[in-house]
Formats: structure tokens, sequence, C-alpha cells
């Protein structure tokens, strides 16, 4: 990852240069980054928040464009999925034999015995445990089944979106801000936050998240 140490963006690697700044990325900010600070107060006020833009104030923010998202917080949900699976199974599994150990152990086929009213308490306690196992597999195989549901939902999601890409796009809207002297970082930028407004605007379920996670691979399909 590199950072901007003028406004304090961090940027994926590969990126060299702040497209907004200019100036090159360093590896870790500053603990006390006053330019970033300065930065952010300059275009993001804090102060009389009710207060009208003057003018002068809406001159230099008309041509300031939303910044392009350069992280994104979306988890594949199958992959998820299958994690609670194995969860799952293997909770169900300790619950099942540690429940089938003390029914035996009851029978007296299992040679295990404990004193007096010791035996009572055991059987109380495990028994409690092992039902907590399974009662947690039993949660972790229906939070598979949502998540299952939520990828098939995605992927179908996904290629309505790669059709859209490949049969409806305009993409000389994405170029509306471009310049032939632009360097491949700034092109990307530009391109991606329009395309990022567009899917929006074409597709009413699609969360920021997900949005965020294809859209390199959105760009990829379109210019790659």
């Amino acid at each position: 990852m590199g950072f901007c140490p003028k406004c304090g963006y961090e940027y994926k690697p590969g990126f060299t240069m702040c497209s907004d700044c200019g100036v090159e990325l360093v590896d870790e900010l500053p603990k006390n980054n006053t330019d970033a600070e300065e930065y952010v107060t300059e275009f993001f006020p804090i102060e009389d928040e009710e207060a009208p833009l003057s003018a002068e104030d809406g001159a230099e923010l008309v041509n300031v464009r939303p910044r392009p998202v350069r992280s994104a917080s979306y988890v594949d949900p199958m992959e998820r999925a299958e994690n609670y699976k194995s969860g799952a199974v293997v909770l169900f599994l300790v619950g099942i034999i540690g429940v089938a150990a003390l029914v035996l152990m009851d029978l007296k086929i299992i040679p295990i015995n404990f004193f007096g009213s010791s035996n009572y308490l055991v059987n109380i306690v495990m028994g409690a445990l092992f039902a907590i196992f399974i009662a947690m597999g039993v949660n972790s195989m229906i939070n598979y089944n949502k998540l299952k549901t939520k990828a098939s939902m995605d992927d179908e999601l996904r290629q309505n979106i790669y059709n859209w890409i490949d049969t409806e796009l305009d993409k000389s809207i994405l170029d509306e801000n471009v310049s032939e002297t632009d360097d491949e970082e700034i092109k990307f930028f530009n391109r991606t936050q329009i395309l990022s407004e567009e899917l929006s605007k074409r597709f009413d379920t699609l969360t920021d998240d997900f949005r965020d996670y294809i859209i390199e691979d959105l760009y990829d399909r379109i210019y790659g």
C-alpha cells in the first residue's frame, strides 16, 4: 500500500503518485500528518455546516469530482459460506460424538466410572456442552444457506453487469474527462469514477461494497 503525504489517501499497490496532489506516495504516513488535515479541512470544512456556499466557493468546488474508491470491503459470500459449512461439520461431529460417548458411559460400555453424584454432574455439564456444539452447528448451517443464496444472487448480478458492459455501455462516456496527455493512473481514476456512477444508476440492487469489489475487473473487461 502507498499513502499520499499531502492528502493522506491510501492507494493500492502499483501506484506511485497521488492523482490529486501530484506528489509521490510514501510507505506510511507520519503520526502527525498536518498536511493531510489541512487538505481535508480545505475541501470539507466542518464549521458553519449550514452556511450557504458563496459563488467563489462554488467555482472552486464545481470541478472537484468525488474520489474514486481505492479499496473494497466486499468478501465473496461463497468463500464465507464454505467456512461456515466446514465449521458446522466440525461442530456436529464433536457434539454427536460427545453425546454418544456419554450414553456409552452410562451403559457401562465405556468403562469410565465416577463416584456418587459426580456422575450426574458430569452428564449434565458435558451433555449441555455437547448440546451447545450441536446448536452452533445448526446455526452455522443456517448461515451457510443464507450466504450460498447471496452468492447466487451476486453471480447473477455480475453476469447482468457483464452483459450491460458488452452490449449497451457507451464507452465514450467513460472518457469524457480523460485527456490523451493524462498518465494511466489519472485515466484509471477518472474512468472508474464515471463507471461507478453509471453502475449505481443502472443497477438498483448493487451495493457499494460489491460495486467497488468488481470495478477493476470491469475496467479490465472494457480496456484490457
